[in-house]
């Protein structure tokens, strides 16, 4: 998959370069998430820790295509439980759960309205892999997978125009991965507030 994954970011990246004169945008922003599924069974907790980054060029004035990678980190820490190992297996002890969550998308997004105008909605879907790492440290114990996901991305938003190099981004991303040999699916949902440079 990975391989695949490579492949899809040099066709962007020499879309992007023979479009040279095309309107670009980096963006930085910060995200809220909330686990979903099996990732919030096993941490309820909102994830408050987390960032993106991403990186665009307007094919289009209402077509854009880049590349996008954040991280999100959930953390719950729990009383003194008995938790399930395997099958015939019980560990019990005070809890510290953890799980990191590492997506990087191919990202396209179609744009409302045209270039020129303050504001701007937009929807899109992202395609690539999530790495994800699951903890779970119970005193002298430690469980913890690490997987590779295949992952899909829809997004929604809307974009304010501070002037032709400044935006605003408030959006919802809704990230799944793909059930593995080794791991359940995993979803989860990210607010998002971002700065826009436009070049």
């Amino acid at each position: 998959m990975k391989k695949y994954i490579c492949i899809i970011i040099l066709l962007v990246v020499s879309v992007a370069s023979s479009r040279a004169q095309q309107t670009s945008e980096f963006s930085i922003s910060y995200n809220v998430s909330f686990g979903m599924g099996d990732l919030n069974d096993f941490i309820g907790k909102t994830s408050f820790r987390g960032g993106a980054v991403e990186w665009k060029t307007y094919i289009h004035e209402r077509l854009s295509a880049g590349i996008e990678g954040n991280w999100t980190t959930f953390y719950e820490e729990r009383d003194y439980e008995t938790y399930q190992v395997r099958d015939n297996i019980n560990i019990s002890g005070k809890q510290f759960r953890y799980a990191n969550m590492i997506p990087i998308y191919v990202r396209a997004d179609w744009y409302s309205g045209n270039e020129g105008d303050d504001i701007r909605f937009f929807g899109g879907m992202g395609v690539g892999t999530i790495w994800s790492e699951q903890i779970l440290d119970m005193g002298l114990y430690e469980i913890r997978s690490d997987v590779w996901h295949f992952g899909l991305s829809p997004r929604a938003g809307i974009k304010y125009y501070f002037n032709e190099w400044r935006a605003l981004t408030l959006g919802v991303n809704y990230d799944y991965g793909f059930k593995t040999k080794e791991e359940d699916p995993l979803n989860f949902l990210r607010l998002m507030i971002g700065i826009n440079f436009i070049n």
